[in-house]
């Protein structure tokens, strides 16, 4: 036979379960916010690694890219080549190239161009091996050529 004592204490652990799979679940989204704007991650990621293969670098960890903090732009991504050197590949992020326009006798206008600069430089060990654009670098590797 089934006490009321045991159903309020039954009905109490339920509800504070729920509440706290509800509280974890609120974490995970909010963490997961900064994921949303995951293109540039996985666009240095891309770029780090057809600029090892088309330099030939003997890779034993694929460089892992992660935001530097949380309310930064910057992404590092680290891994090792086979012989344990590290490679290192660095970005501040997406900066917008600017057009300025001016017409005879007007005034000058800055225009967003559609296209962004996304610099990376890679290092392994201390020797810097690339310094230059992320998107151009995918866009080659894609047979797209330079930028669109």
């Amino acid at each position: 036979m089934i006490t009321m004592g045991f159903v309020r204490k039954s009905a109490a652990v339920g509800v504070a379960g729920v509440a706290a799979v509800a509280a974890l679940s609120g974490c995970s989204q909010v963490a997961a916010l900064h994921q949303v704007s995951g293109v540039p991650v996985t666009l240095l990621s891309m770029a780090s690694s057809y600029v090892l293969v088309d330099q030939k670098v003997q890779v034993g960890q694929f460089p892992t890219c992660t935001y530097d903090s949380d309310a930064d732009t910057s992404i590092t991504c680290l891994g090792t080549t086979t012989s344990g050197e590290q490679i290192k590949v660095t970005s501040p992020g997406s900066t917008s190239v600017v057009i300025t326009a001016t017409p005879a006798n007007g005034t000058a206008t800055e225009l967003a161009s559609g296209q962004s600069k996304f610099p990376m430089k890679m290092f392994i060990g201390s020797k810097q091996v690339f310094d230059g654009d992320a998107q151009q670098v995918v866009n080659q590797a894609q047979g797209k050529g330079g930028q669109q």
